[in-house]
C-alpha cells in the first residue's frame, strides 16, 4: 500500500513475502480521535507541543482488502519512507526549534482497533 512516499506492507506470520492487497484506497479524515494529536504530555512530558483549541488537523487513512488472511492469524506491518519525512505546512508554522516530530500509525481490521 502506499501514501505519498510512505510504504506500509504486510507479512503473514514470520514470512518474508508480504502479502497482496486490493482495492487499496487513500481517505482524509478529521483528526479528533488520535490521542497523541490532543494530548501529547503523556509521551513527550508536560512541557510539550499541544494543538490550539478546534484545530481541525486532518489525518490520511489508507484502506486495503486483504482475502488471504485468515481471521485472527498473525501479521506484522512494515512502514517506510522513500524520503525525509517532512511536516505539513500548518505542523511546521506551529513548531519551535526544539520540538520532535512524531508519526503515528494504527492498525484498524474490519474497522476495529488492532493496534
Amino acid at each position: 500500500m502506499r501514501y505519498e512516499n510512505w510504504d506500509v506492507l504486510l507479512f503473514p506470520g514470520d514470512s518474508k513475502t508480504p502479502i497482496q492487497e486490493f482495492k487499496t484506497q487513500c481517505s482524509v479524515i478529521q483528526g479528533r480521535e488520535s490521542p497523541y494529536l490532543n494530548d501529547m504530555g503523556p509521551v513527550l512530558g508536560p512541557q510539550s507541543f499541544q494543538m490550539p483549541p478546534g484545530t481541525q488537523t486532518l489525518l490520511p487513512v489508507l484502506g486495503s482488502y486483504i482475502p488471504s488472511l485468515p481471521e485472527g492469524a498473525p501479521f506484522r506491518a512494515s512502514i517506510h519512507n522513500w524520503d525525509q519525512p517532512v511536516p505539513s505546512r500548518l505542523m511546521d508554522s506551529l513548531m519551535q526549534p526544539d520540538d520532535a516530530l512524531l508519526y503515528h500509525a494504527q492498525v484498524y481490521i474490519d474497522g476495529e482497533p488492532a493496534s
